[in-house]
Formats: C-alpha cells, sequence, structure tokens
C-alpha cells in the first residue's frame, strides 16, 4: 500500500512549490506550502463574435495543511490576496483550490 503523505511530500520539497498564508474564514493565518498556477484562459462565443479572456488561479495543496476549507476561505501568494472559490479534492490527499480575486 501507498503511503500518499509520504507520496505527496514530493511535490512539496521546495522545488515546484511555494509559500502562501491560508486563512480561514474569521480565523487565523498560517503558512502553508503550494503549487501556485494562475494560467491564462479565453472563451470564445461565435454567435456575438466575442471574447472573455482572462487568468484561472489555482493552488494545489495538501488537505491536511487546509482541513475544512470552505468557499471565502483566503489564500494569500505572490502579494495578493484570494478568495476560494472552488475546493477540488483528489481523493488522493490533495486538494485544488480555485482562486478568485473578486473577494
Amino acid at each position: 500500500m501507498i503511503d500518499l503523505d509520504d507520496f505527496n511530500a514530493a511535490f512539496f520539497d521546495g522545488s515546484f512549490d511555494e509559500v502562501a498564508v491560508y486563512t480561514p474564514s474569521g480565523g487565523q493565518g498560517r503558512t502553508i506550502q503550494v503549487l501556485f498556477d494562475n494560467e491564462y484562459q479565453a472563451a470564445q462565443f461565435t454567435q456575438a463574435d466575442a471574447q472573455i479572456e482572462g487568468s484561472g488561479p489555482r493552488a494545489t495543496c495538501r488537505e491536511g495543511d487546509v482541513a475544512g476549507v470552505a468557499h471565502g476561505d483566503t489564500l494569500s501568494i505572490r502579494g495578493i490576496t484570494y478568495s476560494v472559490a472552488e475546493v477540488h479534492p483528489d481523493g488522493t490527499g490533495l486538494v485544488v483550490l480555485i482562486l478568485s480575486k473578486d473577494a
């Protein structure tokens, strides 16, 4: 049987991860390690000949670091504070937080 905590620790060894501050709503902030991505996203609407562009900030972290995470909690990274818009646990001990700057 694979120890998922040990397996996931390899992703958070300082090579690809970075420091963020996770703050549950009404709680105290704490430093955690995350894999942060802020990829470009665009949606094309052919009937209206329009396009919406933006970024899609998301952070992958260990579930134990954000136990009880909920919409509206915040994550501060790279000098920007985001609110948690979606929570996607992956069943392996990791969770992807979809973030929004519209807090």
